[in-house]
């Protein structure tokens, strides 16, 4: 008995991120960007954002840490469609290369207008994070993954998304 009880307390701290003190923060009532949220957050947080759409080019910078719009709470499709990551065509949306695991997640978004060499909406480099329940549109790139790219040992868990009208221009000269 006493082993099963140490394997569910191990499982317990995989599953909350090795953080006991894990908290939810809130986009923009305790801070107005989401890259501003990552960057103050500890592995195992949860980034709620609320509805609006957020000019933004974020990086995960190895936190391991859950992004997710309200969909995450209410299952209400219609939060993903009304909470908007716009890379404004200044490079990828979302970047994952900082070795980040499967207890980082995106959730719940409508990410657009990224515009990178590889990548233009979501760039998962070294880095295995899950991708869910995202639209995933409009974004372009150079040499691969107008929508996402995935490469280099990242072992990204990518299910129930939508992506769609994303281009990639690649020359072979």
């Amino acid at each position: 008995m006493n082993y099963l009880l140490r394997i569910i307390i191990v499982i317990g701290f995989v599953l909350i991120g090795i953080n006991g003190n894990a908290a939810i923060i809130n986009v923009p009532d305790d801070y107005s960007t989401i890259q501003e949220a990552i960057n103050n957050s500890i592995n195992g947080d949860t980034i709620r954002v609320a509805p609006d759409e957020y000019f933004e080019n974020i990086n995960f910078n190895g936190h391991n840490v859950t992004v997710a719009s309200w969909f995450i709470d209410m299952g209400d499709t219609s939060y993903i469609s009304s909470t908007i990551v716009n890379g404004d065509n200044s490079g990828t949306v979302f970047v994952f290369e900082n070795g980040e695991n499967n207890v980082a997640h995106l959730i719940g978004f409508t990410i657009i207008n990224g515009s990178a060499d590889s990548g233009g909406g979501i760039r998962c480099v070294n880095s295995s994070p899950v991708i869910s329940n995202n639209v995933i549109k409009q974004n372009y790139s150079n040499r691969g993954g107008g929508g996402i790219y995935a490469a280099n040992n990242s072992a990204a868990i990518i299910t129930s998304n939508i992506v769609k009208e994303n281009d990639c221009y690649h020359s072979s000269s």
